[in-house]
């Protein structure tokens, strides 16, 4: 979103799943359009400008356990 002089604040954008343990991240978008998926997202608390921790990420299928406003989610 532009600010009031129509410039644009560029921010690195790194995928969720590129994450790793210990790092923190704020949403800033999503990739994927899909109404039950952003559905699915807005019901555990994932919207942008939302903050989160990884608290763990499975080696083997990359679930990830997040923290995220006082609570804990699992998402793969």
């Amino acid at each position: 979103i532009p600010n009031a002089r129509g410039n644009y604040t560029m921010r690195a954008q790194t995928p969720l799943s590129d994450l790793q343990e210990g790092q923190q991240a704020v949403i800033i978008g999503v990739r994927n359009d899909d109404p039950a998926f952003l559905k699915n997202l807005t019901e555990k608390g994932l919207t942008p400008g939302t903050s989160l921790h990884i608290i763990s990420k499975d080696s083997y299928d990359s679930t990830m356990r997040l923290a995220v406003e006082n609570k804990e989610l699992n998402i793969s």
